[in-house]
C-alpha cells in the first residue's frame, strides 16, 4: 500500500489515506481512530489521487463515502464499491491485514 501525504488543504477529519491500485483498495483512517477499508475503487481514481497534488482528500473520500455500500459476502464479487469498518485502532500507523 502507498501512503498519501497530506495536501496543502488538509482535511481536519483525516488522519491518513493508504491506497493500493493493484488490488483496488483504499484504507482511510479518521482522526478519532476509526478505520475503513474500501474495496473495488476504480484504479483511475486511485492513480489520479496519487499523482495529482491539487485534489482535496476530504472531497475525494466524501465521494467514496457517498457512492459505497456496506460490504457483505455477495456484493464484493459483483464489482460494487464497498466499505467495511474495522473499528477503533490505537495503532493508526499500521496496515490492516485482510
Amino acid at each position: 500500500m502507498f501512503e498519501i501525504a497530506n495536501r496543502t488543504s488538509t482535511c481536519a477529519a483525516s488522519y491518513g489515506v493508504k491506497v493500493n491500485p493493484f488490488n483496488k483498495t483504499v484504507q482511510y483512517t479518521f482522526e478519532n481512530g476509526d478505520t475503513y477499508l474500501y474495496k473495488n475503487v476504480a484504479r483511475t481514481k486511485i492513480l489520479n489521487l496519487m499523482f495529482n497534488d491539487v485534489i482535496s482528500l476530504g472531497f475525494w473520500v466524501q465521494e467514496l463515502i457517498n457512492n459505497s455500500v456496506h460490504e457483505n459476502r455477495y456484493n464484493v464479487q459483483t464489482g460494487r464499491l464497498t466499505y467495511k469498518r474495522y473499528g477503533f485502532s490505537p495503532y493508526r500507523n499500521r496496515l490492516i491485514n485482510y
